[in-house]
């Protein structure tokens, strides 16, 4: 039986001038529902002394002091030691709207699987920017990706997600670890084995913009490519595996075509652009690409006929309109 309402999972990892106030705004709700782990991923600056001073403040703080492993080994770490009946993922250089958290947090009591929020870019030097508005809706997990994705209301961090950790042990669902972009190959695989999913425009979780965040980092350009190439193959093999209905199965097919497209064009360094560019050529992506609708009829005819133009094209575009910092 679960001891808490929430257990909130915070992977720490060099971020002592962020975590306090990440943590210590939470751990200052008179609500003894809520459980906050820290999990220490081998910081290599002060962070765990600074957690370790917290504690002493606030000795219902769980801290876990592990060796690096990466932010998907964190988030493991921490679920393993979780009591919550539900679980949330908050990166220790963000911070909650608590007011909008504990908004969301009342759906709880309902037992969805998930339960699915919001969040808005947030920056030092001026205000923050919402994100687009996600679908509404309680739904089935399937249900609910394939409306959200074709209709671009969906976003994929797990941060504005509430899922239920007897839902997660039953599934074994965990962090691929060792890879960029983990919540790509983690998201697809949760909502599509969840019976019921429960989604809400409450902006609840605050993502600050940094420079030198991993998210923002542009360097490791060629390995991230390559990671998404393995989430592509994790999540095909899953869908194959679970033998999904044909329709939904072409959907999770779309989106990874996509995310791969995407994947590719985020590589700036020409001569790693075209090393590539006979890999994405000979998966042949736009056979994946269902037609369920006019813009994925023309990225896959664009892809069948004019590849190179349609990379060169989809890269301005996607420079001109996703920079948030």
């Amino acid at each position: 039986m679960a001891v808490f309402d929430i257990s909130i999972i915070i992977p720490v990892y060099n971020t002592k001038d962020l975590v306090e106030k990440c943590v210590i705004p939470i751990l200052e709700l008179a609500d003894d529902t809520i459980e906050v782990i820290c999990v220490n991923d081998g910081s290599r600056d002060n962070s765990l002394e600074v957690l370790k001073n917290i504690q002493l403040n606030y000795p219902k703080m769980v801290i876990v002091d592990k060796e690096n492993g990466g932010l998907s080994s964190a988030r493991n770490s921490g679920l393993e030691v979780a009591n919550g009946e539900y679980i949330l993922f908050l990166d220790s250089d963000d911070w909650l709207d608590l007011e909008k958290f504990l908004e969301l947090k009342a759906y709880c009591k309902d037992k969805y699987d998930i339960i699915h929020g919001n969040f808005n870019y947030t920056y030092d030097n001026k205000e923050a920017i919402k994100n687009k508005l996600q679908y509404e809706g309680t739904l089935s997990g399937q249900e609910f990706l394939s409306k959200a994705l074709l209709t671009n209301q969906f976003s994929m961090p797990v941060w504005i997600n509430l899922y239920k950790r007897n839902f997660l042990l039953e599934h074994d669902l965990l962090f691929m670890e060792g890879i960029y972009h983990e919540d790509e190959e983690f998201n697809p695989r949760a909502f599509s084995l969840a019976k019921s999913v429960m989604s809400k425009n409450i902006y609840f979780y605050e993502y600050y913009q940094r420079a030198n965040s991993i998210t923002n980092n542009s360097s490791n350009e060629e390995r991230r490519f390559l990671d998404i190439l393995k989430i592509s193959e994790s999540v095909s093999a899953f869908i194959n595996n679970h033998k999904f209905d044909a329709q939904y199965t072409k959907m999770i097919k779309t989106y990874l075509a996509l995310l791969v497209i995407s994947g590719y064009i985020r590589i700036h360094d020409k001569a790693m652009a075209r090393k590539y560019y006979p890999v994405m050529k000979e998966m042949r992506l736009y056979q994946q690409i269902a037609p369920y609708a006019l813009p994925f009829r023309v990225v896959s005819l664009m892809l069948r006929c004019c590849p190179r133009f349609f990379f060169t094209m989809y890269r301005f575009y996607f420079e001109v309109t996703s920079k948030k910092i």
